[in-house]
Order: structure tokens, then sequence, then C-alpha cells
């Protein structure tokens, strides 16, 4: 019995080394060379991290301050509702929503 089953797994082995599906694996210094590549990547993913939120933060200022220069420009040029609302406070409440708005959009888009 014993003889048999060592047969058997013999037959098989020299059957998987012959397997055409099966292809032989990469050089080993290759494969050293290619984690080396990763970890680099990764080590510099890792150091512009906050570089991409800092770039963030200052689109969301220049649109903050863009914002805020235009309705300021566009106020001059219309009569005022005055007494209603403070025609710098709806500036600065319009300019924060649009820096919102881009400070939330602005990652999503660039992730993709």
């Amino acid at each position: 019995m014993h003889s048999e089953d060592t047969q058997r797994i013999a037959d098989w082995m020299r059957e998987l080394a012959v397997d055409p599906s099966l292809r032989p694996l990469e050089d080993s210094d290759l494969i050293w060379a290619k984690a080396q590549l990763s970890d680099r990547r990764d080590a510099v993913a890792r150091a512009f991290r906050p570089i991409a939120w800092c770039d963030t933060i200052i689109s969301g200022l220049v649109g903050f301050v863009a914002c805020w220069l235009v309705l300021g420009w566009a106020h001059s040029l219309l009569i005022s509702a005055e007494g209603i609302v403070s025609p710098t406070l709806l500036s600065l409440a319009a300019s924060l929503v649009v820096a919102a708005v881009i400070g939330i959009a602005y990652p999503m888009l660039v992730d993709e």
C-alpha cells in the first residue's frame, strides 16, 4: 500500500512538472527589486499626503477670497438692501458656502 501511494504521488509530480499552464517563478532578485520599488512608492505617497491637504485648503481659501471679492464688487454695482442683511455678512456667508463646497468636492475629484 505504501509503495502504491508513493508511486501515485511520483506520477502526479511528474505530470505537474511538465504542465504547460504553470509558469515558472520569477527571479528572486526581480521580486526583491519590485518590493523595494513598491515600498518607495508607498513612502512617497505618504510624504505627499499633507501636501495634498494643504493644496485642498489653499484652493478653498482662494475660492473663498475670490467669491468675497466678486460679491463685494457686485455689491458696489447693485443697490444694497439696507437694513435687511449686512452686505458684508451676506458676502461672507456666500463665500463660506462656496469654500465649503470646494473643500468637500476637491478631494473627491482629485482621488478619482
